[in-house]
């Protein structure tokens, strides 16, 4: 990919209390959140590579688990799920601490990052998946929950625990979860076009991608290579020409 192949979108705005209606239609525009902090872009810049955006999404009812992602749910038959509303206990913080030493780039700063306090919150509703290995908290997800669709988060888990796949095993429980409860749409977040540490994502099926000109389309997972750019080449990008007013949304 090219800086001529990509025409840049990198749009973001601030709001509490988003009305449910409105992250509904967000997320059918290939928006995201953390927090009260709402953005959708399509490209990302990691380690000096130039990667090209992708916004996913399920039909629930179309799904079916690959034989791997069976594995996976075998494998952690004997954890318990509780699905309820959010507990920031300390079990909680000291996973998500010790979750997010394992990356170099970016980590959120703290839980509240990702979820905001309860007064900065969407009105729709965020479900806290939490499993538990007999007694002990070992992974935790978010799940937003607006009309008939559903959001993945974040998710993290207890580094030690790493080889359950914990991160493909809560996908698989909030998948169950929308079906179950008589929902359409699943957006599990962005992946990248080129190989990434989220090509995971990409092995959920079928899935649709959103063409950024407001169709989703079926999707063929692709794993490129990318691209190396000079430093300051976005340095001349005028942040304020990205900035997104909630007006702009309408009903």
């Amino acid at each position: 990919m090219s800086l001529n192949e990509l025409e840049i979108i990198d749009e973001r705005f601030e709001h509490r209390q988003l009305p449910e209606s409105h992250l509904e239609m967000l997320w059918a525009r290939g928006w995201r959140h953390f927090g009260s902090r709402y953005f959708r872009h399509n490209f990302f810049v990691h380690s000096s590579k130039l990667f090209s955006v992708r916004a996913l999404r399920l039909r629930v009812a179309n799904f079916r688990p690959s034989r791997s992602q069976r594995r996976v749910l075998r494998k952690n038959a004997d954890l318990r799920l509780r699905i309820g509303e959010i507990r920031t206990t300390r079990e909680v913080f000291e996973i998500f601490e010790r979750h997010k030493e394992r990356f170099s780039e970016n980590p959120p700063r703290d839980i509240f990052d990702v979820i905001a306090s309860a007064e900065e919150r969407h009105t729709g509703q965020t479900l806290q998946f939490s499993l538990y290995l007999s007694d002990c908290l070992i992974a935790v997800s978010y799940l937003d929950v607006a009309g008939k669709s559903t959001s993945g988060l974040y998710a993290f888990f207890e580094p030690t625990q790493a080889r359950r796949s914990l991160g493909i095993y809560t996908m698989l429980k909030e998948i169950e979860f929308t079906r179950e409860n008589g929902m359409t749409f699943y957006y599990p977040g962005y992946v990248f076009r080129e190989s990434s540490f989220y090509d995971y994502k990409k092995r959920f099926r079928p899935a649709e991608v959103y063409d950024w000109n407001g169709s989703w389309i079926p999707y063929e997972p692709e794993y490129l290579s990318p691209v190396t750019i000079r430093h300051g080449l976005f340095a001349d990008l005028d942040p304020e020409k990205y900035l997104f007013d909630l007006e702009d949304v309408g009903e």
